[in-house]
């Protein structure tokens, strides 16, 4: 899934992962070590850290554009 957003979806400017059983889904990160470090390399692999985690109020500008080499 990882790779597919960077590589098909690159205008995605976005991803939330919630940890969170709503209406009998139940989306686990950590059903495995295995499952744990793929998402971790995946995460860590070009997409930037979360600039919004500590934010506390509303509307939340998104960022300026990435300046294309």
């Amino acid at each position: 899934m990882l790779a597919a957003l960077r590589t098909k979806y690159g205008r995605v400017r976005g991803l939330i992962w919630f940890d969170k059983i709503d209406r009998g889904v139940d989306w686990p990160l950590e059903t495995s070590a295995v499952a744990r470090r793929a998402f971790g390399r995946g995460i860590r692999a070009g997409f930037r850290p979360n600039l919004y985690g500590d934010i506390e109020h509303s509307p939340i500008r998104p960022p300026e554009p990435r300046k294309r080499p």
